[in-house]
């Protein structure tokens, strides 16, 4: 917050008052020029850094907006920003390459190569479809990534080289669909989740598909949203996988205009449920979440609660129980919309969005055995 200057004559007053103490907040806001979102982060390949990735207009000198990349410190300290000019809109996910020191960078429907200094290596397009969710490798496999691509009404998974070329395709066709999420195992097998609702056939749920390493299907479930809740299917939000081997689904369960709860469905590896709960404050979604070393996963969401959103992070046990849960930034103006989540070298989660309050990009640090905050700035 910018201080009022004081002028000289009351110098001699004010030496006498105490001044109080700045406000912590358990975020580093970057404040710049105009408008900028954040989707995505991952650590550098030498662990010494944050990449997060997302997009700024600069004040209204960029239109469409620009994809910008942000390099930070261990502490949130912002240490380099990017901005590509020819990636117009937005960069949603950004991750490692796990055989190069390389990232894969996801553009709207572009799929972009960057090298460990960020300079674009290269940019592939993949037809109209615009990429959702990408994993940098399957565990054991020699290549370079996957990830899905959804669209009105098909979604598409690819396995491509280093060289951004597809090695496999697998297509799968639904209807009114608008998002999908993918995870592996430890066997090269590939799971993806897709939305689905069809007014027609009073269809409103997840399609939950199993592939082989070939993305040769292997079996095809249903989850039945409007059976188990009687509303229709939202987003599809994430899937991770437990240390048991199980899978956690997140999803956002539609009641009405504006009005919504979270649900989490932990299914086998043939797409049974197991066990599902929901979270269900005002406005509620979950934004993204990740797996930690224990085989716990962590999650982030936000809602609205008394006019204000506010962000909240909880560590899951395969059993659904709660290892702990915390609350952030209500009442603040910066609840973090868009957040993606990881957890670092370090074994510390980090964690990247979009402060909606005040427009611009925003980065928090968690203990993951705790949930308490490691990195703190002044209001």
């Amino acid at each position: 917050m910018r201080r009022a200057i004081i002028f000289l004559s009351l110098l001699t007053l004010t030496q006498c008052i105490t001044q109080p103490e700045p406000e912590k907040v358990p975020a580093v806001i970057y404040h710049m020029e105009g408008s900028q979102e954040a989707y995505g982060i991952t650590e550098t390949h030498d662990g010494n850094h944050y990449i997060i990735s997302g997009w700024t207009d600069n004040g209204g000198e960029y239109y469409p907006p620009r994809c910008m990349l942000l390099k930070v410190d261990k502490e949130g300290n912002l240490v380099e920003k990017k901005v590509f000019l020819s990636l117009e809109w937005y960069c949603d996910f950004i991750v490692k390459s796990v055989n190069r020191k390389e990232y894969f960078l996801g553009n709207g429907s572009n799929l972009v190569k960057l090298d460990e200094n960020l300079n674009i290596l290269e940019i592939k397009r993949y037809e109209s479809y615009v990429p959702h969710f990408i994993t940098d490798q399957i565990e054991g496999k020699e290549y370079g990534a996957v990830y899905t691509l959804s669209h009105l009404y098909n979604a598409r998974t690819y396995k491509i080289e280093e060289t951004l070329e597809p090695i496999d395709s697998f297509y799968l066709n639904v209807s009114e669909s608008r998002s999908s999420v993918i995870e592996t195992d430890a066997n090269g097998n590939i799971y993806i989740a897709v939305q689905e609702n069809d007014t027609l056939e009073d269809r409103h749920g997840y399609v939950f598909v199993k592939l082989n390493s070939d993305l040769d299907s292997v079996l095809t479930n249903f989850i039945d949203v409007g059976e188990i809740f009687g509303y229709s299917a939202g987003y599809v939000t994430g899937m991770e996988r437990f240390g048991d081997g199980t899978l956690l689904i997140s999803a956002l369960i539609v009641r009405g205009f504006l009005d919504g709860f979270s649900a989490l469905f932990k299914v086998d590896s043939m797409g049974n449920i197991v066990k599902d709960t929901t979270i269900d404050y005002s406005m509620t979604a979950i934004e993204d979440m990740t797996k930690v070393e224990g085989g716990d996963i962590v999650l982030i969401g936000s809602a609205l609660r008394n006019g204000y959103f506010f962000n909240f992070v909880m560590r899951l046990r395969p059993d659904l129980s709660v290892v702990w849960y915390k609350e952030f930034l209500e009442d603040f103006a910066c609840s973090l919309a868009y957040a993606s989540i990881i957890q670092d070298s370090d074994g510390n989660l980090a964690i990247a969005g979009y402060c909606a309050g005040l427009d611009d990009m925003a980065f928090m640090k968690l203990d993951a055995n705790t949930g308490e905050p490691v990195v703190w700035s002044e209001r």
